[in-house]
C-alpha cells in the first residue's frame, strides 16, 4: 500500500502445513552408537563438558502419532523514500513465525539454548553455521551490554523454539 511517493507499508499473513513422511511415521528402531565423537566447534565455543569428547547413542523410530507440522507468520514494514536524496530508503519490518508440532528429521536436536547464548553474550555478533538450532529457552540479545550486534548465517540456520517464548529477544539500543 503506497498513500504517496515517498512512503509505503506492507504487510503479510500465511499459514504453512507439512506432513509426515512415510519414513518418520513407519521407520522401525534405528540405535546406532558413534564412539569418540567430538563437536570440535560447539566444544571450543561453549566449553561445556556435553560437547566434549564421548560415546554417543542415537536412537530413533517412526512415529505413528506423529501430527502435521504447521505455522503461522505475520509481518508487516513501512519504506520511506528520503526525500532530496535520491536512491535513499529506510525501511522497518516486524515478523513473527510461530511453528507448531515439528519434525525432527533425525530423532532428536541437542537443546542449543545455553551454547547460543554464551555466543551472544560474548559479544561482537554470531554467525550460525547452516543447520537447525533447537532452544528451550529465549536467547537474550542485550544491546545495552553489548553495543553493535548481529545476527547471520553462511546458509540457512533455523531456530526451532521448543519452550514458551520467542527465540530471540532483543533488549534496548545500541545507538
Amino acid at each position: 500500500w503506497r498513500p504517496n511517493a515517498w512512503i509505503m507499508g506492507r504487510a503479510s499473513y500465511n499459514e504453512g502445513f507439512h506432513a509426515p513422511n512415510l519414513a518418520q511415521l513407519f521407520t522401525g528402531t534405528l540405535i546406532r552408537t558413534v564412539t569418540g565423537s567430538t563437536d570440535s566447534y560447539r566444544s571450543a565455543v561453549t566449553g561445556l563438558t556435553t560437547d566434549g569428547p564421548s560415546n554417543r547413542r542415537s536412537v530413533a523410530s517412526g512415529n505413528r502419532a506423529l501430527k502435521p507440522e504447521t505455522s503461522t507468520g505475520k509481518s508487516g514494514g513501512v519504506v520511506i523514500d528520503v526525500p532530496f536524496v535520491k536512491g535513499l530508503s529506510v525501511s522497518v519490518d516486524y515478523w513473527e513465525i510461530e511453528q507448531k508440532s515439528i519434525i525432527s528429521s533425525s530423532g532428536s536436536i541437542a537443546d542449543d539454548t545455553a551454547a547460543l547464548q554464551k555466543l551472544v553474550d560474548a559479544g561482537g555478533g554470531v554467525q550460525l553455521p547452516k543447520g537447525k538450532y533447537r532452544l528451550t529457552k529465549t536467547v537474550t540479545v542485550d544491546l545495552a551490554k553489548l553495543g553493535a550486534f548481529g545476527l547471520s548465517s553462511d546458509g540457512t540456520a533455523t531456530l526451532i523454539m521448543a519452550g514458551p517464548g520467542p527465540a530471540l529477544k532483543i533488549i534496548g539500543t545500541h545507538g
